[in-house]
């Protein structure tokens, strides 16, 4: 079983995280095969793991703030009550801005449960993540695995090119899905 990079940082990336699919995923992969009696081998590749760890506290971080960033309905309201002096506000304005800032208050504290619920599932996605990836079967990016998945990228072959209307060149190539490519290919070609 070969899981790409993206599903794993899509998962970090999520202002909702959910550790749900990825704690079934673990399940599976400690269960044998009725017919066989196998257990089955998740494939991960070094360049798997150091794309994804090389952006997931980034990615993590971005997640947190975007989770934090919901809008509080009431702040317009309550912003244009404040530019009036609060002396001139009608009893009406005032028990406006009163219910305004109640609400503000518990958006604030919605807010903050919001992001202890946040922090909480995303510990348990990234721990459950790690625990699957540090069971995988590594794959090492050798010379010649390096070469190949350079000469893919150069000859346009899958995976594809990135569309950023240059021309073709190896840069415009996500080389480290080439690198898995090979890998898998290489490890299947193999007597494993």
């Amino acid at each position: 079983v070969f899981i790409d990079t993206n599903i794993f940082q899509q998962a970090i990336r999520s202002a909702n995280p959910d550790a749900s699919d990825f704690l079934s995923l673990k399940a599976f992969l400690n269960k044998k095969y009725k017919k066989t009696g196998r257990i089955p081998q998740l494939i991960v590749t070094d360049q798997l793991i150091d794309e994804y760890y090389r952006s997931e506290k980034s990615s993590m971080i971005k997640a947190r703030e975007k989770a934090a960033s919901a809008p509080c309905e009431t702040a317009d309201v309550r912003e244009l009550l404040l530019k009036k002096q609060v002396s001139k506000l009608s009893k009406q304005e005032k028990k406006l801005l009163e219910l305004s800032q109640s609400i503000a208050d518990a958006h604030a504290e919605g807010k903050d449960n919001r992001l202890k619920k946040f922090d909480k599932e995303m510990a348990r996605v990234k721990t459950t993540i790690d625990e699957i990836l540090s069971k995988g079967k590594v794959l090492m990016c050798s010379e010649s695995v390096f070469s190949a998945a350079e000469m893919r990228a150069k000859r346009g072959m899958h995976p594809r090119p990135n569309k950023s209307g240059k021309d073709s060149e190896i840069d415009d190539v996500q080389i480290g899905d080439a690198i898995n490519w090979e890998l898998l290919q290489h490890h299947t070609d193999g007597d494993e």
